[in-house]
């Protein structure tokens, strides 16, 4: 039997152009697979962007409401001051004459008189909060750890309503945009990301809390150039456990990197 070197040929080449095929497959898988996994990479990224960013404003705006509702205490603790020394400069002084109409002979008996009201008693009168009143009277009230029991007061209700406390956080925002944006485009920087089109929102579908719309690009470099951008969104709470806050009514404001 005799072979002869064509049909040897055919095969070699066949074996050659599958190889061929094999490595172009294999070129385009890769590169597929890289890319999959740079945009996982840099989609993760944006995402710690975007967290990132809305903590460090949500620190930011929620210092700046605590302080709006210490000025709000203190000024309301200063009225309440003045309402009780009114009230003692009304109150007449006992005095220990007799009335001009007595008579050593008179039967009829004199009403006996309250002793004025110490200011201790006026304001377990108004306040139910024994702590609170304890801490005015002996001087160990601090503005910075106890606001919060003026705000429970229900003596104190009608200034911190859902509603007013939801002005006192809007206010928050507006007064400190720019330190907003600054901690902002600090978290940016450190994270590596693209400060362009980063979005700060305020409030968040009628919520207390910050929306945050971070970018970041991933470029690829192979058979041709690929470039895109990958965004994310986080969100941070400015709300209490002690108390309510509406915003629902407000406009949503932005702040744009």
């Amino acid at each position: 039997m005799r072979f002869t070197g064509k049909h040897l040929t055919n095969e070699r080449g066949s074996i050659a152009l599958f190889t061929v095929f094999l490595l172009g497959v294999s070129f385009v898988a890769a590169i597929v697979l890289f890319y999959v996994f740079s945009v996982h990479t840099e989609k993760r990224q944006s995402q710690n962007i975007a967290d990132a960013v809305a903590l460090a404003a949500a620190d930011v705006l929620g210092d700046a409401f605590t302080q709006e509702m210490m000025d709000s205490v203190a000024e309301n603790l200063l009225l309440l001051n003045d309402e009780i020394d009114s009230s003692e400069e009304e109150e007449p002084e006992p005095s220990d004459a007799p009335p001009l109409s007595a008579t050593p002979d008179s039967s009829e008996e004199e009403e006996p008189t309250d002793p004025p009201k110490s200011k201790e008693d006026k304001l377990r009168e108004l306040l139910d909060s024994t702590v609170l009143v304890t801490k005015l009277m002996n001087g160990t009230f601090d503005l910075e750890k106890d606001w919060i029991l003026v705000v429970e007061e229900p003596y104190f209700a009608d200034d911190y309503t859902a509603r007013k406390n939801g002005d006192r956080l809007y206010d928050a925002f507006l007064h400190n945009a720019g330190d907003i944006e600054a901690v902002a485009r600090q978290m940016v920087d450190r994270n590596k990301g693209e400060r362009s089109g980063t979005v700060i929102s305020f409030p968040m579908d009628g919520e207390p809390a910050l929306q945050v719309d971070a970018f970041n690009k991933v470029q690829f470099e192979a058979v041709v150039h690929v470039e895109d951008v990958l965004g994310a969104r986080s969100a941070s709470s400015v709300s209490s456990s002690h108390f309510n806050i509406d915003v629902s009514m407000k406009t949503v404001k932005e702040i744009r990197l």
